[in-house]
């Protein structure tokens, strides 16, 4: 997601796609009982053993399923549990964009900025903030929702995590502390060379190792909720140079730290709030098996909870979508020929539903989710390549071994983010 990274976005990411791709898929498959089965999003129900729920997006640069993380989250904080949204976002800058969620600070817009990336600088995602801080304007404290980041590619927000911390737990070595990181980070994101990446390693450590030894006098100066923030935030930091310095294992490293971002969230939501948890992020990273290259987050995460992580994949039929190339972003066409996506523009909505239990009953439909059918996957880079090789976009792997329902649309426009 980052500029800097153009290249090895493009690299990794078309390379996954095409040697999915190259799987082995069906032809001719029978979607004549797509229509009976497919549901408005709004009747989505998540078993109960579950604990967390992912939602996953087939890009990034579509309106419709930023959209879809509010409407679903809506649904879902209706009639079950849950009471958290995490973001394959930055963990520091959502806990920022957090504050305004529970107590109004700053404003909506500043929130949004916050998140980290600027594919959630957009009127879509601002509509998700916002509704979290307008439902906890009425709700009674313990119902209240609240925001996470389990993605650690950002350093700035992190930092500032740790100033403010040390500035109320421990003021003298706040002042060290706070020398120590802007002499190693700078002062603007991202800006710091590889060769300091031991010393930001050594420092991370020798923070959370003072919190660790100091854990009661902190918490009894600040919080057990701020300690707890804190010394994650000293965690993704270490967790941030690692990956800066990551080459051939960028997307595995980057995965296997997500989880266990993940894992953090849900134990704190778990023992703290009685609630579960709602993850958002790419389908590669929320799918249940790993991908063709590398071991995904969702893979890691299924191991660990078994039936009760529960996942939603999305596709598009035809998009206009929202991508980084070389010198900026643009917008590009594709289609995935996704043979139930192509079904929806045949109904009265954009966007449809299918819980895979349900579908199952069919034994055509089930044959279909079943088997290597086509999907689209867009990720964060384009390359002239996808204009001639949909193998460079397109997926042919089980949706039923990926997910355990899907949400398709017909037609998904591009976002429009905000100038930076």
């Amino acid at each position: 997601m980052k500029n800097y990274a153009y290249g090895k976005w493009v690299a990794t990411g078309l390379f996954a796609v095409a040697v999915a791709g190259c799987l082995s898929g069906c032809g001719n498959e029978d979607v004549s009982d797509f229509a009976n089965y497919a549901t408005s999003v709004d009747t989505i129900a998540i078993p109960e053993e579950t604990r967390v729920v992912a939602l996953g997006e087939a890009s990034h640069g579509n309106k419709e399923f930023q959209e879809l993380k509010l409407q679903v989250f809506q649904n879902i904080v209706e009639k079950s549990n849950v009471r958290a949204l995490a973001l394959e976002a930055d963990f520091a800058g959502c806990a920022k964009a957090n504050e305004y969620i529970l107590h109004g600070e700053g404003t909506a817009k500043e929130a949004t900025e916050a998140l980290g990336f600027r594919i959630y600088c957009t009127d879509e995602m601002q509509a998700l903030i916002e509704w979290m801080h307008e439902y906890n304007m009425t709700a009674d404290k313990e119902d209240q929702v609240r925001l996470y980041g389990f993605d650690c590619q950002r350093d700035m927000y992190g930092i500032d995590i740790l100033n403010e911390f040390y500035q109320a737990a421990d003021a003298t070595k706040g002042v060290d502390y706070a020398q120590k990181l802007q002499e190693l980070y700078g002062e603007k994101e991202d800006s710091y060379d590889l060769d300091r990446v031991p010393s930001m390693q050594t420092l991370a450590q020798e923070i959370a190792k003072d919190m660790e030894e100091h854990e009661e006098a902190y918490v009894l100066a600040t919080s057990q909720e701020a300690y707890a923030y804190a010394l994650h935030a000293a965690d993704c930091l270490e967790k941030n140079a690692k990956l800066h310095a990551a080459t051939t294992n960028y997307a595995q490293l980057r995965d296997e730290m997500m989880a266990d971002n993940v894992q953090w969230i849900l134990e704190l939501e778990e023992n703290t709030y009685q609630s579960r948890l709602m993850l958002a992020g790419h389908n590669g990273h929320v799918a249940k098996v790993k991908n063709s290259t590398y071991t995904n987050m969702g893979s890691y995460l299924k191991e660990t909870l078994g039936d009760a992580y529960f996942v939603i994949g999305t596709d598009f039929y035809n998009t206009t979508c929202n991508i980084v190339n070389e010198n900026g972003r643009d917008n590009y066409q594709f289609c995935s020929d996704d043979p139930l996506a192509k079904q929806v523009g045949a109904m009265e909505e954009n966007v449809y539903y299918l819980d895979f239990s349900k579908a199952s009953e069919s034994k055509s439909l089930d044959a279909v989710i079943a088997g290597n059918m086509k999907t689209g996957s867009l990720g964060e880079a384009y390359s002239p390549i996808m204009k001639f090789s949909k193998a460079t976009y397109q997926i042919r792997i089980s949706p039923k071994a990926l997910y355990d329902g899907m949400i398709f649309v017909y037609e998904a426009t591009p976002t429009n983010p905000w100038e930076s």
